[in-house]
């Protein structure tokens, strides 16, 4: 899964990058950080299409309580104008930060570094956080309703 990461400097190497990534994806089946990292070249180099919807499927369901894998798919169903999908897992995302919160959850906030010292210093609240993805998504559903 490295491979992709070290090689990702040059533009010419979309192709390798998508096979090594792929590859991980393949050996490492149901690896939710395998998925992610695959999906995320896919998005950045082209080839999304049903491929694309089907890895977020087989992402949502890779770790119930990784909170990543929710903010990853809320974020691609957002940008593809899929609001009430997005907001249904946004209100499971509140669902699962609400305390008490899975060990497996925290763990996974930990994995990203900024949220794991804002954590440690008090800053970061998950079920906070997930409350404001649920308003901004109801309130951009809401401002397309009123605005066609």
């Amino acid at each position: 899964m490295c491979f992709a990461h070290v090689i990702r400097e040059t533009a010419a190497n979309a192709e390798r990058i998508l096979a090594h990534s792929e590859t991980g994806y393949r050996l490492l089946r149901g690896n939710n950080f395998a998925i992610a990292n695959f999906m995320n070249y896919l998005r950045e180099f082209g080839g999304k299409g049903s491929r694309f919807d089907y890895l977020l499927g087989e992402l949502i369901g890779s770790d119930p309580n990784d909170p990543n894998v929710y903010r990853f798919a809320i974020e691609y169903l957002w940008n593809k104008g899929q609001l009430t999908e997005a907001l249904a897992l946004a209100r499971k995302l509140e669902r699962l930060c609400t305390p008490p919160i899975n060990p497996r959850t925290l763990y996974c906030y930990r994995q990203d570094l900024q949220i794991a010292h804002l954590l440690e210093r008090g800053q970061f609240d998950p079920l906070e956080e997930a409350r404001r993805i649920v308003r901004d998504l109801e309130n951009a559903a809401g401002a397309r309703r009123d605005h066609p």
